[in-house]
């Protein structure tokens, strides 16, 4: 017998085989999952506040037209729940 294929060797060893592919597959996810992290921190987040920062904008600009309309002034939780705003899509409101 050779070396490469004796019976005692690591590589055909089952468990040894077995966990080696385990830990392959433990980092390889946890690098991928670092990785995610960092995109969407990255990338996405900035993306998100600004909508964020955006829908309060433009909530303060309707409730200011509002205001100047004559219409009575709403908080923002009666507006999304009890009375939705015109503004508001079907799909958005189901």
């Amino acid at each position: 017998m050779t070396r490469a294929t004796s019976s005692a060797s690591l590589a055909t060893d089952p468990i040894t085989m077995e966990r080696r592919l385990i830990l392959r597959g433990a980092l390889a996810g946890a690098l991928a999952g670092l990785l995610t992290f960092l995109f969407a921190r990255i990338f996405a987040e900035p993306q998100i506040t600004a909508a964020i920062n955006y829908e309060s904008g433009r909530d303060a600009a309707q409730e200011s037209l509002d205001k100047a309309a004559g219409m009575p002034a709403m908080d923002s939780g009666t507006r999304s729940s009890a009375a939705p705003s015109r503004r508001t899509s079907a799909w958005a409101s189901a």
